[in-house]
C-alpha cells in the first residue's frame, strides 16, 4: 500500500426489521425499583386480535432498564413456512406473565428467556401484579393496568423497518393541587403529608406544591389515606382538618375515590379516559393581630409596653425565651386600638414560638408577672403554648372566618385586669367566673372613684 493511497473500509449493512419496546412506569417517582418483567412478540395474522406467540421472543426487562430490542431478518414468520411475508404491523408486543419464578429464569447470550414455562399475554387494559419497593417503604406486590401504543414505522423511503412501541404500566393515581380561594390561581410552597391507615408515609415524608400548584401525583393501592396540610406560605392558613382518601378498585381494575373532610375547602374531579382524578385544595388568606384589652369590658388598652422574645433551647434541653428581645421589638407599645404594632404574619416567622413580656402597664391595672408564650404555626395558625414559667389561656385566641372572602383572622386578646384581680388562666366556667369577678371589681372601683370625686366636689 502506497503512502498516498486512500484507505478502503467495507461496511456491510444487514437488512432487517428493528422493534423496540419502551417501558413507561407512571409511578416511577414513587418507586425505588420494580421487579423484572417480561415481554414477547406475537403475530396477529389477520389483525383480528387473535395472537400467536412468536417462538424464542420472551425477553426479560431487568430492574432499572427501560427498553427491550428485537431484530428480525425477514418477515416470513417464525419458521419461514410461508412464501408470502407478513406486514411489519402484524408483529405486536405484549407484556407477559411467565410461570417460571424470577430466581429460576435462564437467559441465553441473545437475551432470550429459554425456560419461560407457561406464557400468558396481558391484553390491552388488562392488569398484572408486579413487585417493587416504594420510596421509603418495603417490598410489596402492586397491581398495574397495561396499555399499548404502537409506534409509527420509519426508515428508508421504501422500507419502513424501524418501530418503537410503548408499553405503559399504570397504578390508580390522583393528582393533588393547591390553589388560592378561587380554585384557579396556583399556590406554591404549601406543604402536605400523605399517610396510610397505619400512619406510614406514602412514598415521601412531605410534599410541597410547585409553581403550578401541583403537590404530587400519587399512586395509591386500595385502602385509606390521610392528607394533612402542615405548612403554608406567609399570609395563608392551612386546612383545619385532614382529608381522608378512600381508594377501591372494581373487578375490571378501575379505581374509585371517596373523600371525607372539610367540604368547603377542596374539590374532587373523578378520572376520565383522558385525565387522572384530581383533588384541589384551596387556602384561605390569614391575618394575625395582637391586642391588649380590659378583662371585663374587652375595651382596648392604650400605652401598655411589651418586649418580644424568640424561644430557644438551652444546653440542658430546656425551652426558654432568648436573653435579648427580637431586634426592633425591645419596646413595643399598644396603640389606641390596643394593637401591638408589627405583631403579625408579615413580621413573624411561621413555625416559631415567641414570648411576649409585659414591661409596663397603665395606671389602675396589674402587670403580668410572667411571659405570655404563643406559637406562630407552620400551618398559619396561632396557639397559646403552655410552659411552666408562662401564663396564657387558649381562649385568648379568637378566630373569625370570612368564608365568602376566604379569609381568617386570628386575634390574640391579652386581657388586663384591675390591680388585685387574678386573671383567668384556664378555660371553661372558671374563666367566665373570673371574668365576672373582674367586671364586678372594675365596676366597684369605678363607683368608688365616682363617690370620692362627688364628696370632694361637695366640700
Amino acid at each position: 500500500m502506497q503512502v498516498d493511497e486512500d484507505p478502503k473500509i467495507d461496511v456491510q449493512n444487514q437488512r432487517g426489521w428493528g422493534l423496540t419496546v419502551e417501558k413507561v412506569w407512571t409511578d416511577k417517582d414513587f418507586m425505588v425499583a420494580h421487579d423484572p418483567i417480561y415481554f414477547a412478540v406475537y403475530l396477529d395474522y389477520d389483525q383480528d386480535g387473535d395472537l400467536d406467540l412468536y417462538p424464542n421472543t420472551v425477553r426479560q426487562l431487568k430492574t432499572g432498564e427501560t427498553e427491550v430490542y428485537y431484530f428480525f431478518e425477514d418477515l416470513y414468520g417464525p419458521n419461514g413456512e410461508s412464501s408470502t411475508s407478513f406486514r411489519f404491523e402484524d408483529y405486536v408486543i405484549r407484556e407477559v406473565m411467565i410461570s417460571t419464578p424470577d430466581a429460576e429464569v435462564n437467559i441465553n447470550d441473545k437475551g432470550v428467556v429459554t425456560n419461560p414455562g407457561t406464557v400468558t399475554p396481558i391484553a390491552q387494559g388488562g392488569t398484572l401484579s408486579v413487585g417493587g419497593v416504594p420510596v421509603g417503604g418495603e417490598h410489596k406486590e402492586l397491581e398495574y393496568s397495561v396499555t399499548y401504543k404502537v409506534g409509527e414505522a420509519t426508515g428508508s423511503l421504501n422500507n419502513a423497518n424501524i418501530r418503537t412501541d410503548t408499553v405503559t404500566n399504570s397504578r390508580p393515581g390522583i393528582k393533588i393541587y393547591k390553589k388560592k380561594w378561587d380554585y384557579t390561581t396556583p399556590l406554591s410552597n404549601s406543604e402536605f403529608t400523605l399517610k396510610d391507615s397505619e400512619g406510614h408515609d406514602v412514598a415521601a415524608s412531605k410534599y410541597t406544591s410547585d409553581k403550578t400548584g401541583l403537590v404530587t401525583t400519587s399512586y395509591l393501592s386500595p385502602g385509606q389515606y390521610h392528607l394533612e396540610e402542615v405548612g403554608v406560605p406567609g399570609g395563608y392558613t392551612g386546612l383545619d382538618q385532614s382529608i381522608t382518601i378512600n381508594v377501591s378498585t372494581d373487578e375490571q381494575g378501575a379505581s374509585s375515590f371517596v373523600l371525607e373532610g372539610p367540604a368547603d375547602y377542596y374539590q374532587f374531579t373523578p378520572a376520565t379516559d383522558e385525565e387522572m382524578a384530581t383533588l384541589t385544595v384551596r387556602n384561605r388568606t390569614a391575618e394575625f393581630l395582637a391586642r391588649k384589652v380590659d378583662v371585663s369590658t374587652r375595651e382596648p388598652l392604650e400605652g401598655v409596653h411589651f418586649a418580644l422574645y424568640r424561644e430557644v433551647v438551652d444546653i440542658s434541653g430546656n425551652k426558654r425565651p432568648s436573653n435579648t428581645p427580637e431586634p426592633g421589638y425591645e419596646d413595643i407599645v399598644t396603640a389606641s386600638d390596643g394593637l401591638l404594632p408589627d405583631i403579625d404574619f408579615n413580621h413573624l416567622t411561621l413555625g416559631l414560638t415567641y414570648y411576649l413580656r409585659e414591661t409596663q402597664t397603665i395606671e389602675g391595672y396589674q402587670k403580668f408577672d410572667k411571659d405570655l408564650c404563643f406559637e406562630v404555626g407552620a400551618n398559619g395558625k396561632i396557639h397559646i403554648v403552655p410552659r411552666d414559667s408562662t401564663i396564657g389561656n387558649p381562649d385568648w385566641v379568637k378566630v373569625v372566618n370570612d368564608e365568602e372572602e376566604g379569609n381568617v383572622t386570628f386575634t390574640l386578646e391579652i386581657p388586663n385586669g384591675p390591680e388585685g384581680v387574678e386573671l383567668p388562666m384556664t378555660g371553661g366556667s372558671g374563666t367566665r367566673l373570673l371574668y365576672l369577678l373582674g367586671g364586678l371589681m372594675t365596676a366597684f372601683t369605678a363607683a368608688t372613684l365616682l363617690i370620692r370625686r362627688r364628696r370632694r366636689e361637695a366640700l
